[in-house]
């Protein structure tokens, strides 16, 4: 039995129940005949075989470990156009704090203009947000996420109403064609795209209904 050996010893102890052993001597079987897979492949279609594997193997690991992150939607898609994305619906704080109790610190970290493009799952986004001037990231952070009106905003600032609310339009639609770009260049490379991304790259943000 080599490395089995003990098995037998752990479950006579109680350390191993007979469903946990049958399914680690599963997993150790699958991971032999996956390298024997790869060790006799020859042919081209073999090499693809085994790259099939592979990827489906990485989209169940994927998939598991997204199980275990916390959920962020690309709320940047709708900014400013549904009632849904408007951070009023939900205190923010109190979000944060329900977070910071279950030991969760990400986005706390993060909860500040240099730091919210980590606060989006999407690396194109993330790096989007990222390369926006400062002012407009501290823009963006006040009204989107910490929900200043653009007036407390233009008292904060010193600046006017009118200019916040230019600015705010301009800031946003950058990030919009910055990020329909680089979902135009997934789709020519033929990438999966979300449902939410395949919407937004034909026919651009939801509107609310009337």
């Amino acid at each position: 039995m080599g490395k089995y050996k003990d098995l037998d010893v752990f479950e006579e102890r109680g350390f191993l129940t007979e469903e946990e052993r049958d399914e680690l001597l599963k997993r150790e079987s699958r991971i032999l005949a996956l390298k024997r897979i790869e060790e006799s492949a020859r042919t081209e279609k073999e090499f693809y075989e085994v790259i099939d594997i592979w990827n489906r193997l990485d989209d169940n690991r994927e998939r598991k470990e997204r199980a275990h992150e916390i959920g962020r939607p690309e709320s940047i898609l709708e900014w400013n156009s549904c009632e849904l994305s408007n951070a009023s619906i939900f205190n923010y704080d109190k979000v944060l704090d329900a977070q910071r109790q279950k030991g969760e610190f990400i986005d706390t970290i993060y909860d500040h203009p240099k730091g919210m493009c980590q606060l989006v799952t999407n690396g194109f986004l993330t790096e989007i947000i990222d390369e926006l001037k400062q002012s407009r990231k501290e823009l963006i952070y006040y009204l989107v996420i910490r929900d200043y009106t653009t007036s407390e905003y233009a008292q904060v600032t010193k600046t006017t109403d009118r200019n916040v609310r230019g600015t705010r339009k301009t800031a946003i639609n950058k990030v919009r064609k910055e990020f329909a770009k680089a979902l135009k260049c997934m789709e020519e490379q033929s990438l999966p795209l979300t449902i939410d991304e395949r919407y937004f790259l034909k026919q651009g943000v939801r509107k609310e209904k009337a």
